[in-house]
C-alpha cells in the first residue's frame, strides 16, 4: 500500500478526539431539540412552539450547529478501522453489515415496540389521534438517521476497497462524480417543487450526500489527507464557509441548514468540508481535552448509551414538557425564564434518558459471532433493507400507529436475519 496511515492507525490506539467530537455532536443534537420544543398556552389544548427557530440568528447559526455532516464524517473514520480489522482477519463484507445492523436495530426494536404499544393503548382508549399523534410523530423525528446511517454502512465495504485500490485518485474521482449527481438531484427536486409537486426526488440524495461524507471520513482515517498543513485546512474551512454562504442565497436552499436536512442537499457537503477542516485544526486541543479523566468518564457513560440517547431523547423531551405544562410549571416558551431553564432541562433530559434505558446498554455492544455457509450474504443484505425501509417511510410520512407497528415487525425480522442467517454455522 502506498497511502500513509494516521498515527492512530499506526499505533493501534483509539483516537479520543474522535470520540469526544462524536459524543459532543450527540449532546449538541439533544441541546438543539431541547431548544426547539416548547409547550405553553393557557388553553385546554397546549400550544407547541419552537422558540429556537424563531431567533433572528438561528439560520446563520445552523451553519455551525448542523452537526450531522460531521457525525457522518466521523462515522466514516470509525468504519475505516472496523473494515481494516475485518480485512486483517479475512472476514467477509457481510460481517460488517451484520454487525452494524444489529448495533442499530437492537436498540431501535424496543423503541418501536413501546411506541406501538402507547399508540395502540391510546387509540383503544378512545383518545383522538389528533391529541397524541403529534407527540408520537415528534418522538420519531430522529429516525431518519437510522435509514441514512444504515445506507452508509451498506456501501462502506465498497468504499473501503475502492480507497484501498485507488487511493487519492479514487477519492477525487468519486467525490467529483457524486457532487455532479447531488447537483442534478437538487435540480430535479427544485423543478418538482416549482411545478407544484413534492420534494420526493430529493430523497435520491440519501444515497449520495451521507455516503460521500462517510467516504471523506474514511480518507481522513486512511491518511490520504494527512499531508495537508494547517494553512490548507484554514483555506478549506474558508471555502466551506463561503460556499455555504453562497448556497444559502439560493431560494431552493435558503439559509436554514436544518431545513436542508431531509432530503439532504448540496449545502450539507459544504458544511461538511468546513467542519472537517475545523476538526483537523482543533484536533490537538481536542486530544488534550479528551485526556482529562472527568471528560473520559462522560464519554464512557454517554458512549455506552449513545444510540438509546439518540432514539429516546425526543420522547423524553416531549413527555417532560407535557408533564410540566399539565402541572402548571412550564414557563412560557421563548420567555427569559424559559431560556434560563434550558440548560437544566438539557441535563435532566440526558439523565432521564440514560437512566430509563440503562438496562438496554448491552444491546449497543453486541458483537455477533462470525458465521459461514448458508445464506449469510443475502441474509445480511435482507436485514439491512428491512432495517432501512420503515425508517425511510417514517422520514417521509411521520411516525404513527401503523408505521410504528410495521417498523417493529421489520426491525425484529432484521435482527433475526442478522443474528443467525438461515443455514449458517459458526465460523
Amino acid at each position: 500500500m502506498t497511502t500513509q496511515r494516521t498515527a492512530a492507525a499506526a499505533s493501534g490506539t483509539r483516537d479520543l478526539s474522535v470520540d469526544l467530537v462524536r459524543i459532543g455532536c450527540l449532546l449538541a443534537v439533544v441541546a438543539i431539540h431541547v431548544g426547539m420544543v416548547g409547550i405553553g398556552g393557557a388553553e385546554a389544548v397546549p400550544a407547541v412552539m419552537s422558540p429556537l427557530t424563531e431567533l433572528p440568528f438561528f439560520a446563520v447559526g445552523s451553519w455551525f450547529a448542523q452537526v450531522m455532516p460531521l457525525f457522518f464524517l466521523l462515522g466514516g473514520y470509525g468504519a475505516h478501522f472496523s473494515l481494516d480489522r475485518a480485512a486483517r482477519q479475512a472476514r467477509p463484507d457481510h460481517e460488517h453489515v451484520r454487525s452494524r445492523v444489529l448495533r442499530l436495530a437492537l436498540p431501535a426494536l424496543p423503541f418501536f415496540v413501546v411506541m406501538t404499544a402507547i399508540a395502540a393503548v391510546l387509540t383503544l382508549a378512545g383518545v383522538p389521534t389528533a391529541t397524541f399523534g403529534p407527540a408520537i410523530d415528534g418522538a420519531g423525528d430522529p429516525l431518519w438517521f437510522m435509514a441514512a446511517f444504515l445506507l452508509c454502512q451498506g456501501v462502506a465495504p465498497w468504499q473501503h476497497r475502492m480507497l484501498e485500490r485507488r487511493g487519492a485518485v479514487g477519492l477525487a474521482g468519486a467525490s467529483v462524480a457524486v457532487l455532479v449527481v447531488v447537483v442534478l438531484v437538487d435540480g430535479l427536486r427544485h423543478a418538482s417543487v416549482a411545478a407544484g409537486g413534492s420534494d420526493l426526488p430529493g430523497l435520491l440524495n440519501m444515497l449520495t450526500v451521507w455516503p460521500l461524507l462517510q467516504l471523506w471520513g474514511m480518507a481522513l482515517a486512511r491518511g490520504l489527507l494527512s499531508r495537508a498543513g494547517a494553512w490548507a485546512w484554514v483555506v478549506l474551512a474558508a471555502v466551506g464557509l463561503g460556499a455555504t454562504a453562497l448556497l444559502a442565497q439560493a431560494p431552493w436552499y435558503g439559509p436554514d441548514m436544518l431545513a436542508n436536512l431531509n432530503p439532504p442537499t448540496l449545502p450539507l457537503l459544504s458544511i461538511g468540508l468546513m467542519h472537517l477542516a475545523l476538526f483537523q485544526l482543533l484536533r490537538p486541543a481536542l486530544r488534550r481535552v479528551a485526556a482529562v479523566r472527568a471528560v473520559q468518564a462522560v464519554l464512557l457513560v454517554v458512549g455506552r448509551q449513545a444510540m438509546h440517547l439518540y432514539l429516546w431523547h425526543m420522547a423524553v423531551i416531549i413527555a417532560l414538557n407535557g408533564a410540566l405544562w399539565l402541572l402548571g410549571a412550564a414557563p412560557e416558551p421563548g420567555s427569559a425564564l424559559w431560556w434560563a431553564t434550558r440548560p437544566v432541562v438539557w441535563v435532566v433530559v440526558i439523565g432521564l434518558t440514560i437512566g430509563l434505558t440503562w438496562a438496554g446498554a448491552r444491546l449497543e455492544r453486541v458483537s455477533p459471532r462470525p458465521v459461514v455457509g448458508g445464506l449469510v450474504g443475502p441474509a445480511a443484505t435482507g436485514a439491512l433493507l428491512l432495517a432501512i425501509a420503515p425508517n425511510l417511510a417514517i422520514t417521509r410520512l411521520g411516525l404513527d400507529l401503523p408505521l410504528a407497528g410495521a417498523a417493529a415487525v421489520c426491525t425484529g425480522a432484521a435482527v433475526l436475519l442478522a443474528w443467525r442467517p438461515p443455514g449458517a454455522r459458526r465460523g
